[in-house]
C-alpha cells in the first residue's frame, strides 16, 4: 500500500473492489474468484484510488467508473470460452492473426471484408477505450454502425465466420 493512502480508506476500497469484482464476474459469466481478480489487477486498481495529495479532483463516480471498466476488462479475460453475449463483437472488429489465414484458405474472408490500419494511425483501443496511435500495422475486419463487426449477427448474438 502506498503511503499516500489512508489505511482505513484503503481497507474500505479493497472490500468495495471485491464486491464490484463479484458483480462483474457474474455479469460476464466467469467463475473466477473475485479475490483473485482483484489480486491480479491490484497494481492497476491501486493507481485508480483517490490520492490524498490535494491534486486528485476526480469525483467518486469517475473513480468507480474507471474501476468498473478495469475490472470488466479483467473479468472478460478470465473466460475460457465465448458465451456469445456480443460484447466483443460490438466493441470493435477483430484484428486478424496468423491463425486466421485458414479463413482465407476456406474462402470465408475476402479482401473486401478487411481494412488496414497503418502503424502510427489513430485507432480505438478496447483496452484503454480511447484513440491511440497504432504501434504496428494491423489488418482488421470491417465494421458497420460504429464499431460492430460486419460478421456479427445481432438476432442470435452469433459470429457468422468463427
Amino acid at each position: 500500500m502506498d503511503k499516500k493512502f489512508n489505511k482505513a480508506e484503503w481497507d474500505l476500497f479493497v472490500v468495495a473492489l471485491k464486491e464490484e469484482a463479484r458483480t462483474v464476474l457474474r455479469e460476464v459469466g466467469s467463475s473466477t474468484d473475485p479475490e483473485i481478480l482483484v489480486k491480479e489487477s491490484l497494481e492497476e486498481l491501486e493507481a485508480l484510488a483517490r490520492r490524498n495529495d490535494g491534486k486528485d479532483n476526480r469525483s467518486d463516480e469517475k473513480i468507480w467508473t474507471q474501476v468498473r471498466e478495469l475490472l470488466l476488462r479483467a473479468a472478460y479475460a478470465t473466460r475460457p470460452y465465448c458465451i456469445r453475449c456480443g460484447t466483443c463483437c460490438t466493441k470493435g472488429s477483430p484484428t486478424l492473426l496468423e491463425d486466421d489465414m485458414e479463413l482465407f484458405n476456406r474462402d470465408v474472408l475476402k479482401p473486401e471484408h478487411l481494412m488496414t490500419i497503418r502503424a502510427g494511425e489513430p485507432a480505438y483501443s478496447n483496452q484503454t477505450e480511447e484513440l491511440t496511435a497504432t504501434p504496428e500495422e494491423l489488418i482488421k475486419i470491417r465494421e458497420t454502425g460504429g464499431k460492430t463487426c460486419i460478421f456479427y449477427e445481432r438476432s442470435g448474438s452469433n459470429c457468422t465466420i468463427y
